[in-house]
């Protein structure tokens, strides 16, 4: 059952949830972040461990006590990230407030929640979506000094959306929150969940609008900078996003078929023109196509697997 120090307040105007695994320290690091931005008044902070050791639970319970901050804390189970956003999606229909999604290894720009809320009062039946940016914990690897594999497609401010999105800067608006629709827990474990779940709200003709202003960073760690870790990430997310399209859609194994010889193809090409080239981003290229291909060929097959534990870095 929730917990807080805290009782809700009438002029709360929505859910900042956070679900969380295993990073104490920088569950800590957001939520000091959290405590100074515009609009905090506003918002009931939740945060959703979905550890089986709890190991949010102190985090919370020694904020509270330091910052009399009022932060709600639950403890979702089984272990599965779709699981732990239900708990919050579930948490905000009981009291008829929209949910902000936040990821744990992310920071909010001071103005995030406010324009959130900005956008939100202008659309209040679509899904709200922000950038997350990446922000560098050491040097850009060689293979990628301008830091493509983590920068994230962007679009103009108020800009309708038609393709499926992640849920890592995401308002979910009370039509979802008191409406129903919640993530699909055989999603738990692979990945894919926020693929499945926006393509669901897209084919019911539903909205999902770009905020630009609310932005937030996700810090990137050197662990996360290698090329082994960026071919595995292509590999699991194709994988999950074939699971999401194949289980909505019923497409047909031809058209993945054909998706997955197009990316073969580019990393073909990128491969003969970054050895001719000594490319080194190139040739990384052309590896991470070829991984997406494989987990796209995995997804088709019925493959799952659980990524979750072996890429959790606290920072």
């Amino acid at each position: 059952m929730p917990s807080s120090c805290q009782a809700n307040r009438s002029h709360e105007k929505l859910v900042v949830a956070i679900c969380t695994y295993r990073r104490p320290r920088a569950l800590l690091t957001l939520l000091n972040q959290l405590s100074v931005i515009e609009g905090r008044d506003h918002a009931i902070v939740l945060v959703v461990d979905n550890d089986p050791d709890r190991s949010a639970e102190h985090v919370v319970h020694d904020f509270n006590e330091k910052s009399a901050a009022g932060i709600v804390y639950t403890h979702a189970t089984p272990q599965g990230i779709a699981t732990a956003r239900n708990v919050a999606l579930d948490f905000g229909g009981e009291r008829s407030l929209a949910v902000l999604f936040i990821d744990d290894d992310e920071l909010p720009e001071h103005t995030w929640l406010k324009s959130m809320l900005s956008k939100h009062t202008s659309f209040p039946a679509a899904i709200i979506v922000g950038p997350v940016r990446p922000e560098f914990v050491g040097t850009l690897p060689n293979w990628a000094p301008d830091g493509f594999f983590w920068r994230r497609t962007e679009y103009a401010d108020g800009e309708s959306i038609s393709v499926p999105i992640g849920s890592g800067n995401m308002l979910c608006p009370n039509k979802i929150t008191i409406g129903g629709l919640r993530y699909d827990t055989d999603f738990d474990l692979a990945g894919g969940e926020d693929t499945h779940f926006t393509l669901r709200w897209l084919a019911a003709n539903e909205r999902i609008v770009w905020s630009a202003e609310s932005a937030a960073t996700e810090r990137v760690p050197e662990e996360r900078m290698s090329l082994q870790y960026a071919r595995e990430r292509a590999y699991f997310t194709s994988m999950g996003y074939q699971h999401a399209i194949q289980k909505l859609t019923g497409r047909r194994k031809t058209l993945s078929a054909l998706r997955v010889a197009r990316r073969w193809g580019l990393a073909a090409l990128l491969w003969v023109y970054g050895t001719a080239a000594s490319s080194a981003p190139m040739v990384a290229r052309a590896q991470i196509h070829a991984a997406a291909a494989r987990g796209i060929w995995a997804g088709m097959q019925g493959q799952w697997v659980n990524r979750w534990a072996k890429y959790q870095v606290d920072v």
